[in-house]
């Protein structure tokens, strides 16, 4: 029955996409939705999740949160420190226009707060979004950010990283869930 699932997945992936081979006779899957000016097929959201970010400081302790206030599955950083940060890239398709930054946030604490930045790797901030450390729910906080600093990607030139902050001491109670770029 597996077997049968993957050959299954396999046909669909196939079928879904088509195949060409370039210069280096490397697979170059092509989108079959290519009409758009930069190709980005049938998808305008890129996401990374707090599980797939590392810490900014070698010597913070991360922590996989199983069953979190929340009730998400997620990554925290920095126990015993009054600041964590994750760190996670992101793959942003060249040329595209960022439209907004999102973050889903875990914050059902009173002490601690949670932010996460989109940042372009000479520094520079494209979008902030977070929580105060007033409020406290055990619903997990949807922020998003409209307001792009410099919107068009470059990969050319820079490479783009989500920063996933905690500040405050109640690591189990707030902590970052995922980030997500929509672009044009």
């Amino acid at each position: 029955m597996k077997r049968i699932l993957m050959l299954l997945c396999a046909v669909n992936i196939f079928l879904m996409t088509t195949l060409s081979f370039a210069a280096d006779n490397k697979v170059v899957v092509i989108p079959l939705n290519s009409s758009s000016k930069i190709s980005l097929g049938n998808w305008n959201i890129v996401s990374v999740n707090s599980l797939g970010a590392v810490t900014r400081e070698s010597t913070y302790e991360t922590t996989q949160i199983t069953s979190g206030a929340c009730g998400y599955i997620a990554r925290t950083a920095g126990f015993g420190e009054s600041d964590g940060y994750l760190v996670a890239p992101i793959q942003l398709p060249d040329k595209a226009t960022i439209t907004s930054f999102s973050g889903l946030m875990c914050d059902n604490s009173d002490s601690t707060s949670i932010s996460m930045q989109l940042f372009r790797s000479d520094g520079e901030t494209l979008a902030i979004v977070g929580t105060q450390s007033l409020v406290s729910s055990t619903n997990a906080y949807k922020r998003i950010d409209n307001i792009i600093n410099v919107p068009v990607v470059d990969n050319s030139n820079y490479s783009y990283w989500v920063y996933m902050s905690i500040s405050g001491s109640d690591r189990f109670n707030a902590y970052p869930i995922s980030a997500h770029v929509t672009v044009e």
